[in-house]
């Protein structure tokens, strides 16, 4: 067996929605706009994380949304958002800024500026 015979392939929602995610300048999950966050690559496992941000509020306390492969792979662009289930399984809406909203319609066009 070859070792590629051994890897799962990674979904392609997952693989748009780290592109489009690596392309933006900040996010809005739920959360006041934040302009970083941490990422994981890929691997095709669907309790693998590959996406966490967090933020403090106003009161001084600390909150994350971490995503897993699994949740993003079960997830849907409506309009310029993405909704999907975190790590917990909570529903999630995600909107993704490069000036303006990323979508997988706009792609090539975020990708030429």
């Amino acid at each position: 067996m070859t070792s590629n015979e051994n890897t799962a392939s990674v979904h392609p929602v997952v693989a748009a929605f780290l592109q489009l995610l690596a392309l933006a300048d900040a996010v809005n999950v739920e959360s006041p706009t934040l302009t970083s966050w941490d990422t994981d690559e890929p691997n095709g496992d669907p309790e693998n994380t590959v996406a966490r941000f967090s933020w403090v509020d106003d009161d001084g306390l600390s909150f994350a949304c971490t995503l897993t492969e699994g949740g993003i792979a079960h997830g849907e662009w409506i309009g310029d958002s993405f909704f999907c289930s975190d790590a917990e399984g909570e529903p999630t809406q995600i909107t993704l800024y490069k000036h303006n909203a990323l979508t997988p319609t706009n792609l090539s066009a975020a990708l030429a500026s």
